[in-house]
C-alpha cells in the first residue's frame, strides 16, 4: 500500500491542485496552486501524520468547497483510532475556520494597502482601448487595471485586469456577495447588474444606469439580493452573458435565476441570426452592432418568465405571434449548477459523523450527509413532533431520495449510520417471537371455534 504522502498526493491531482514537491504535514494551512491557467495559490491544504494521517484541501477554483481526506489503512478503525479521528477532523475545521477570517482579515488590509497606493487608471490602458469603454475610478497597478472588491462596509478585495485581458484576484480575499458599483443609484431610473467590469461599463455608457458588477455568473444571486437590500425600491435588471458555447449557459442560467429571485428583469443580448463565434456579453454586442443596440436590448428587459432565453421571433409565445403557430417546445430538463453542500450548517457532532464516514467511503459529501439525516429523523420522529403551521403537527421524518449509479456506495454509506437501527429491529424481532407464536395460535384457535359455530348454524 503506498505511504501517505503518496496517497495526499494522489488526492490533490484528482482534485486538479498540482501537488507541492514537499507536503508539509504540520497540521497547519498551506498554499498551493491548481491546475489551469493562472492557477497560482488558488488552492490550500492541511495535513498531519500523527496517528491515522488526515487532512484535507480546497480548490477555489471549481467552488466545492473544502473536502477531508484520511489515508487508507486497510482496515476498519478501532473505537480508539475513530476516536482520535474525529478529534482531528474536529481540530482541523477550527483551523480552517482560524485560517479562513485570517486570511481574509489580511486580504482586507492588503487590499486597502494596494488601492491607496495605486493611481488612476489611465484612458489609453490597452483593456479599456482594446474594450472601447472608460476606466470609472478604477485605479492602476504595476500595469494592471484594479477594480475594487465592495460591500457595504467597505473594501474586502481587488481584481487584476491584465492588458491582455488576463483577471485574477487578490489571493485570500473575500468575493462572494461582493461588488462594484459604476455610477450613482441615487435618483436613478434602474439599477442593472452584470457579470465582468467590461460589460458593466458598456451598459453604464450605453444607458446611463448604475451597474453592479457583480464579477463572475455564480455571484450574481448574491449581488442582486445586496443590491435590493440596499436598494428596495429600485427597479433591478439583470444582464446576462449569453454563453451559448457553454453546456447549460450559465451566464443566461444565473442571470435568470438572480432576477426571479429579487423580482427583477432580464435583459439578454442579441447577436441576431448570423451571430459570429467568440461573442457573448453586452460589450460584444457593443462592438458589433454600436451602444444605441446595446441599449435597446436593455430597454427590451422583461420578467424571466422561462428558464431561457429565446430572442429568435419563431419561438415567441403564441399569443404574440403574428401566425399564432406553435412555439418550438422547450427542454423538460434543465442544468443546474452544483453548489458546495453546506457541511458547516450541520450541528458539530452530526458534522463529525459525516466527515468520518466521506473519509472512510471516499464518498460524496451531501450523499453521506442524507444517509446521516434520515438515520437521525428515523431514530427521534417518534420522540419528538414538529409544528409546520398552525394547527399541522407531525413527526419530525424526512423523506430523503439519493439517485446515483450503481457502485456509489449508497448502500455503504447507509450502513455506517443504520446498523445500530437495524441491530434493534432484529432485536426486536426475536424477542417478539414468543408473543407472535402466542398470536398466531390464538388465531388458530379462534379459526378453528369460528369454523364449529358456522358448522353448526348450517346444520340447524
Amino acid at each position: 500500500m503506498r505511504d501517505a504522502n503518496e496517497q495526499f498526493k494522489a488526492a490533490l491531482s484528482a482534485r486538479g491542485i498540482i501537488p507541492p514537491g514537499e507536503i508539509i504535514a504540520d497540521g497547519r494551512i498551506h498554499r498551493c496552486d491548481a491546475e489551469g491557467r493562472n492557477g497560482r495559490n488558488d488552492a490550500a491544504y492541511l495535513l498531519h501524520l500523527d496517528g491515522i494521517a488526515a487532512g484535507g484541501f480546497e480548490n477555489w477554483r471549481d467552488g466545492r468547497g473544502w473536502e477531508n481526506w484520511r489515508a487508507e489503512v486497510g482496515h476498519m478503525l478501532s473505537p480508539a483510532e475513530e476516536s482520535a479521528y474525529r478529534a482531528q477532523v474536529e481540530a482541523m475545521r477550527r483551523v480552517r475556520d482560524v485560517e479562513h477570517a485570517s486570511r481574509k482579515a489580511e486580504a482586507r488590509e492588503r487590499a486597502a494597502a494596494i488601492w491607496k497606493a495605486a493611481q488612476p487608471a489611465s484612458d489609453n490602458h490597452p483593456y479599456l482601448a482594446r474594450k472601447g469603454i472608460k476606466p470609472h475610478s478604477l485605479r492602476e497597478h504595476k500595469g494592471a487595471l484594479v477594480v475594487p472588491v465592495l460591500q457595504a462596509d467597505g473594501l474586502h478585495s481587488l481584481q487584476f485586469i491584465g492588458a491582455d485581458g488576463d483577471k485574477r484576484f487578490l489571493p485570500g480575499g473575500r468575493v462572494t456577495g461582493c461588488y462594484f458599483i459604476i455610477g450613482d443609484p441615487k435618483d436613478a431610473a434602474a439599477l442593472c447588474i452584470a457579470e465582468g467590469y467590461a460589460t458593466g461599463a458598456t451598459i453604464h455608457e450605453a444607458t446611463g444606469h448604475p451597474v453592479a458588477v457583480a464579477f463572475n455568473a455564480g455571484n450574481l444571486g448574491p449581488v442582486a439580493k445586496a443590491m435590493r437590500e440596499r436598494f428596495p425600491e429600485l427597479p433591478l435588471i439583470l444582464c446576462a452573458d449569453d454563453d451559448a458555447a457553454t453546456e447549460g449557459n450559465p451566464g443566461i442560467t444565473k442571470a435568470t435565476e438572480a432576477a426571479r429571485s429579487v423580482g427583477g428583469l432580464l435583459a439578454i443580448p442579441d447577436f441576431g441570426i448570423s451571430r459570429p463565434a467568440h461573442v457573448s456579453d453586452f460589450n460584444d454586442m457593443a462592438a458589433l452592432y454600436g451602444l444605441e443596440a446595446a441599449k435597446q436590448a436593455i430597454a427590451n428587459a422583461s420578467a424571466p418568465a422561462r428558464c431561457e432565453h429565446q430572442s429568435d421571433p419563431q419561438n415567441a409565445p403564441a399569443g404574440e405571434r403574428e401566425d399564432h403557430e406553435w412555439p418550438e417546445p422547450l427542454p423538460l430538463v434543465a442544468k443546474v449548477e452544483s453548489e458546495p453542500y453546506p457541511i458547516d450548517a450541520l450541528p458539530g457532532t452530526i458534522r463529525a459523523a459525516v466527515e468520518e464516514v466521506q473519509g472512510f467511503t471516499k464518498a460524496p459529501i451531501p450523499m453521506v450527509a442524507s444517509s446521516a439525516l434520515a438515520a437521525l429523523s428515523l431514530a427521534i420522529q417518534a420522540q419528538v413532533d414538529v409544528k409546520r403551521a398552525d394547527k399541522l403537527a407531525g413527526p419530525t421524518s424526512l423523506f430523503l431520495l439519493t439517485i446515483a449509479d450503481s457502485g456509489e456506495r449508497k448502500s455503504t454509506c447507509d450502513g455506517f449510520f443504520t446498523s445500530a437501527i437495524r441491530d434493534y429491529q432484529e432485536q426486536q424481532t426475536e424477542a417478539k417471537k414468543p408473543e407472535l407464536a402466542k398470536y398466531c395460535a390464538d388465531i388458530d384457535a379462534w379459526g378453528a371455534k369460528r369454523a364449529a359455530i358456522l358448522d353448526a348454524i348450517r346444520a340447524e
